[in-house]
């Protein structure tokens, strides 16, 4: 490749990083306002689902960034949590909790906001809402912090994640039958 094309595929490459980082940030900075919230997460949703693998690496290399820049905006992952916790609304929170699963799996070091025993403490206060979709997908959530990591399964284990489970697959049979285990 000549000197004129590695430049040009260098600036080509600065601006989908740019791209990028201009619809992550205005996205996430929207899912702090409840009336934005869902337009945000309907657009991040996008973004997730048909990133491609070069986008993986730049979205990787932004969110490092933000976590070594002590700017008090902290990472994409750390705001989209807190907008949960601020979320009532049912298919709000069904959103959020699928954008959290979809960065544990694109990117395994997302996880490592869960370290902490009170946010996996925190995230298994949902498997107690009375929606049976909100469960699942903290179910679905749950699944996607504790692929491929055994520290985050021993952080789960001391939030009592294996009892909170445990209590909502055993159910009596009055409630939703999806989740009860067939014996």
């Amino acid at each position: 490749m000549t000197q004129p094309n590695v430049l040009h595929a260098w600036k080509c490459l600065d601006q989908v990083q740019s791209q990028l980082h201009c619809t992550l940030e205005g996205s996430v900075r929207q899912l702090q306002s409840p009336e934005k919230f869902r337009d945000a997460s309907k657009r991040l949703h996008e973004v997730l689902r048909d990133i491609t693998p070069l986008e993986v690496e730049m979205f990787d290399s932004l969110e490092r960034n933000l976590l070594e820049n002590d700017d008090g905006k902290g990472s994409y992952m750390s705001r989209i949590w807190h907008a949960l916790l601020m979320l009532e609304d049912e298919l709000d929170v069904i959103a959020a909790l699928g954008l959290i699963e979809g960065m544990c799996l694109l990117r395994y070091e997302s996880k490592y906001h869960f370290r902490a025993k009170e946010n996996f403490q925190t995230l298994l206060r949902f498997l107690d809402n009375p929606s049976p979709p909100v469960k699942l997908a903290t179910l679905h959530c749950l699944e996607a912090l504790l692929v491929d990591s055994a520290e985050l399964t021993r952080v789960f284990e001391r939030a009592d994640g294996v009892k909170c489970v445990s209590a909502l697959v055993l159910q009596p049979r009055g409630g939703d039958p999806q989740f009860h285990y067939v014996r």
